[in-house]
């Protein structure tokens, strides 16, 4: 009897062992997965950060070529005025009448006609041409080869896609 008792213990605590481990390797894997997560966080902050930066950057040029462009408009206002001043009265009277008229002829352009002749053309966004090259089977390296892209924009992109 004590022999099976030794047995029975000799048993249960080879289970136990067992069981330690795989509680052992599971928590190890999590790490592991935890870590992974962390980096691909971590990547993800510095991805959005950049293109934060740049859209920043895009913003400024776009905004300083704004206010150079309203510079130019005041300095060909300004011109043209002090030049009009100069004229007599009726020259001017009959000079902004002929200008007046031929701006009128030369801007106008029938808007039915020229929306007619051209035809609706519409064009993808590039995220919308990167899912859809994925969901062909092209690989994200493949994708941003032909797109002219980073392989992190376009393995983000796909990523937001799936979630």
């Amino acid at each position: 009897m004590e022999y099976l008792l030794i047995l029975l213990s000799f048993l249960l605590h080879m289970v136990t062992f067992i069981v330690l481990r795989h509680y052992y390797l599971k928590q190890q894997s999590y790490q592991s997965e935890q870590h992974t997560f962390q980096e691909e966080k971590k990547e993800l902050e510095q991805l959005l950060m950049s293109y934060l930066i740049e859209m920043k950057e895009e913003n400024d040029r776009l905004l300083d070529a704004f206010n150079t462009m309203q510079k130019q408009d005041i300095e060909k206002n300004a011109s043209s005025t002090s030049v009009t001043h100069h004229l007599d009265e009726d020259e001017q009277i009959s000079k902004d009448q002929a200008e007046k008229s031929v701006s009128k002829e030369q801007s106008y352009t029938p808007l039915v006609d020229a929306i007619e002749d051209q035809p609706v053309a519409y064009q993808k966004s590039y995220q919308a041409e990167i899912i859809e090259r994925y969901e062909k089977g092209e690989t994200p390296e493949q994708i941003a080869k032909a797109l002219n892209r980073g392989k992190t924009e376009v393995a983000l992109i796909i990523k937001f896609h799936k979630n």
